[in-house]
């Protein structure tokens, strides 16, 4: 029981997220979910899963909630927990992808955020769940032909991609114009309180 305990919460240097990255892509990860996640944090207890998600409310409370007004499912979708296992391959491929492509890297944090809540039947909006997939099962085809071909397939899947998180996002920008301080992000991903 004990051994079990201490290697699901040992972080794995060689193999995990750098220790170095750990503060920048917690807090990268807490921009790009908010206003959902008001806390990103490294788990002690995930071995096998990138993430979990946690909520102040129980599980069967939420449910009575959600059955009592749907209008409030939104509400107890916010103020969550995100712990990240910083040893699993999408968190380390996440935080390596973010200095390089953060449009790519934001849509997999949210995936990864919608994966965690339809796992606790948090999720609310399934359309945007569902665009999401799609659009990373195409960004996923375009590489393998990009790769077999060696065409610039990639191009206009990235232009298709902008284009999308342009529409996708507008509220989301407003809100964080709003918020202070406000995080950039240089070259590398990394953040910086502005």
């Amino acid at each position: 029981g004990d051994v079990y305990k201490r290697q699901a919460q040992e972080h794995d240097v060689e193999h995990g997220v750098p220790q170095d990255d750990i503060t920048p892509l917690c807090l990268w990860i807490k921009n790009e979910l908010q206003p959902v996640v008001a806390k990103v944090s490294v788990s002690k207890r995930l071995k096998d899963s990138p993430a979990i998600v946690v909520s102040q409310m129980s599980t069967g409370m939420r449910q009575v909630m959600q059955m009592v007004e749907k209008n409030q499912q939104m509400d107890q979708a916010k103020n969550l927990t995100f712990e990240i296992n910083p040893n699993h391959e999408l968190i380390v491929k996440l935080n390596s992808v973010r200095k390089q492509n953060q449009k790519l890297a934001s849509t997999i944090a949210r995936q990864l955020l919608d994966n965690t809540l339809v796992t606790t039947g948090l999720l609310f909006d399934s359309k945007s769940f569902l665009t999401r997939i799609n659009k990373l099962m195409g960004i996923a085809l375009d590489s393998e032909l990009q790769n077999r071909s060696g065409s610039s397939v990639n191009a206009h899947r990235e232009e298709v991609v902008e284009t999308q998180f342009k529409q996708e996002s507008p509220n989301q920008q407003t809100q964080q114009s709003q918020q202070e301080p406000e995080i950039v992000f240089d070259s590398e991903g990394n953040p910086k309180v502005k």
